[in-house]
């Protein structure tokens, strides 16, 4: 292998389009491209550690770890791919020999990450794509505990009000708490002594501080939890590390019972967007990273598809309600079994369209204000550029037809 060739291939990313599994499947779906396991080097956990020097233990185990993200900037980074133009959606199995986090057999690990997408709509994919995979794994039963952290303005100000509030009730736990406190205000939310535990349910909360522009960032996410009907509910508890989490964090956990168990949580989310320049990337990259953990079925399904179709059409849209009502459609053509390319992180019809162009896809799918206030859709035959409105409880069928 020459040279040029072996700069060419370390920049190209490593696809598994083959033998894909029942997540992978529905990641396809959404969006989420799957990848090689990305490895965990040893100055990835070197830039890890400069940002969050003191070794964090009681984050849960399915939290997306410092580490593991900054090795996956790393390695997208290095493709030199323009991810700015249209943020790459990524799938992949969790690593598990460099950090020894998995032990168990019979449990899946998988991560979703959309990188390079600031916007709200990239919480809701994930999201939506994450409980797609629980409910066809048997995890049907479940609700989303959400909180925001905002940006770096609100972290900045939540951070003071937090030390202001341990400066006050410190002396109520001991010298060793009262280090880590110090430490990390953050450890707040996560110390479980019991006579802290009583105080900070006064302690400040995140959502108090958020600026203007994060509020309405969050604001959206959970509109479109409302619109994609899943059961949510704020958490003011639920924070991440100060240092490589920002904006959105959520816990997909069984709604059944009152267990707080880790057992019990399927899936954990945050953003990222503030890591890659923290640790030492040139760009600023803002990351959306979803990890799930869960039991194997004793029947587990199968998965539709042998490798990635080949979807004949692409879905445009463009509008705030119509991308509030986009996922929706995905997954009702999901269920259908309907493979459809999309570009839902992107808010311009022409990069959607140029998009649809370079896939030759021969059918596109399209949804404006009008359409989406109408609840029907467009479905255009490129070559021929004949149109038709379908109503969208008949779309599924319609295509079914075409496809």
């Amino acid at each position: 292998m020459s040279e040029k060739t072996k700069s060419a291939s370390v920049r190209e990313p490593a696809y598994f389009m083959k033998d894909l599994d029942k997540a992978a499947e529905v990641a396809l779906f959404y969006g989420f491209t799957p990848i090689k396991t990305p490895r965990i080097e040893k100055k990835d956990i070197d830039q890890a550690n400069s940002i969050a020097s003191h070794k964090v233990d009681n984050l849960k185990q399915i939290f997306p770890r410092a580490e593991e993200k900054v090795s996956l900037l790393r390695n997208v980074l290095s493709w030199n791919l323009p991810i700015t133009n249209q943020p790459m959606m990524l799938h992949y199995k969790r690593p598990t020999s460099q950090l020894s986090l998995h032990k168990q057999s019979d449990d899946h690990h998988y991560s979703l990450d959309i990188i390079g997408s600031p916007e709200s709509v990239s919480e809701a994919i994930a999201i939506r794509a994450a409980v797609a995979i629980l409910a066809d794994h048997g995890h049907d039963k479940i609700t989303v505990d959400i909180n925001s952290l905002g940006d770096k303005n609100s972290m900045n100000v939540f951070e003071r009000e937090l030390g202001n509030f341990i400066k006050k009730h410190g002396s109520a736990v001991s010298p060793e708490i009262r280090q880590q406190l110090k430490k990390d205000p953050y450890e707040v939310w996560r110390c479980c002594q019991d006579e802290w535990m009583k105080i900070r349910e006064r302690a400040p909360q995140s959502m108090s501080y958020l600026t203007e522009q994060s509020i309405e960032h969050f604001r959206e996410v959970l509109e479109y939890l409302e619109t994609l009907e899943i059961p949510f509910r704020i958490n003011n508890s639920l924070i991440g590390h100060r240092r490589y989490c920002s904006h959105t964090i959520f816990e997909i956990r069984n709604s059944e019972g009152e267990s707080t168990t880790e057992d019990n949580i399927f899936a954990v989310g945050t953003r990222h967007n503030y890591l890659a320049k923290r640790v030492g990337f040139k760009q600023e990259t803002p990351v959306m990273s979803v990890n799930l953990k869960f039991k194997k079925p004793s029947a587990l399904p199968k998965p539709f598809f042998k490798s990635k179709p080949r979807p004949k059409f692409f879905f445009i849209q463009f509008g705030s309600f119509a991308k509030l009502k986009s996922l929706p459609v995905i997954e009702s053509l999901r269920q259908a079994r309907i493979p459809v390319h999309h570009l839902l992180t992107s808010n311009k019809f022409i990069s959607q369209l140029d998009e649809a162009e370079n896939l030759k896809t021969p059918f596109l799918i399209i949804m404006g204000q009008k359409e989406a206030l109408e609840n029907t859709a467009v479905v255009r035959h490129v070559p021929t550029r004949s149109q038709e409105i379908v109503p969208l409880h008949n779309l599924s069928h319609y295509l079914s037809k075409l496809a």
